[in-house]
């Protein structure tokens, strides 16, 4: 992580002064090494931990693009394709995204009076373990900030017992969820497939005056999977979801222009009008 929090590292788990392998707080006796009994029954020495710097992870970005470019003779073609690949700092939340761009321009006919552009992006998102955010007890950044810094996070990584049940050090009302466990037993992947197309038809009438014909369309289906294994804190028997949503935009519109300059003296002038936009759109969703 870039920036981190500054946590104080001079007292163990407990409240004024006093050490208490159950309480949430870190306002204990000093953390000098003095032999406690930790929340699994075991006497270690009570030090601190740096559980944001041992749990989190450097989020790592990769991006790659190609990119193919020709113009002849009025008419222009681009073609283009991005590959981004990021690691979050969470472990085992990723994101992976490809986007293809493909455009072309020709302008034809008498005098080159029309104009074709035309455009299209397919951009396709698949996210894997989407960090949990809010006051949640499943939110990992809250509860690696408010773990009570004499326990080691690390400790907690074997976090399944022989009964398939979360380990964790906090059995009081509305505990936290393991970390660790949340990564492998409370799991979500969502995938969006988007279209993106647009084409303008344009014809120069004469060398002041042009109009000019447009359409647009926008189209994306997401899928979405949430996975909660039984075992946990908030759900014990379990949970599992699918969702898939689905929506189109259609937009279609003209324009007339006319412009001319030294109209009077040096002074030109521009006229525009435009036709209302013509909008359909539809939703689904199915959870």
């Amino acid at each position: 992580m870039f920036l981190k929090p500054k946590l104080q590292d001079s007292f163990g788990q407990g409240e004024y002064g006093i050490y208490d392998k159950t309480s949430r707080y870190s306002w204990g006796p000093a953390a000098d090494g003095r032999s406690e009994e930790r929340w699994d029954g075991k006497q270690v020495p009570l030090s601190t931990y740096d559980n944001i710097g041992n749990y989190f992870e450097t989020g790592v970005s990769f991006n790659e693009s190609v990119s193919f470019q020709q113009s002849y003779d009025g008419t222009s073609v681009y073609a283009s394709i991005n590959r981004a690949d990021d690691k979050g700092i969470v472990p085992s939340a990723k994101l992976n995204r490809t986007s293809i761009t493909l455009r072309g321009t020709t302008e034809f006919g008498p005098e080159k009076r029309w104009k074709l552009d035309a455009k299209a992006n397919y951009i396709n998102n698949y996210v894997k373990n989407r960090p949990i955010q809010g006051i949640n007890q499943s939110n990992a950044f809250r509860t690696i900030y408010e773990l009570p810094r004499s326990i080691d996070i690390r400790e907690l990584a074997n976090s399944v017992d022989k009964y398939g049940q979360m380990i964790w050090w906090d059995t009081a009302q509305t505990p936290q969820e393991n970390p660790y466990w949340i990564q492998d037993h409370r799991t979500n992947e969502d995938t969006r497939n988007r279209f993106i197309g647009s084409m303008a038809l344009s014809y120069r009438i004469t060398d002041w005056w042009s109009i000019e014909l447009r359409g647009g369309t926008g189209y994306y289906s997401t899928s979405t999977e949430e996975k909660l294994y039984a075992g946990g804190n908030i759900r014990p028997k379990g949970n599992y979801s699918q969702g898939t949503e689905s929506f189109y935009e259609n937009n279609y519109s003209f324009l007339t222009t006319l412009q001319k300059d030294n109209l009077l003296s040096k002074l030109g002038g521009v006229l525009t009008f435009g036709g209302g936009n013509l909008m359909t759109q539809q939703r689904k969703n199915l959870k």
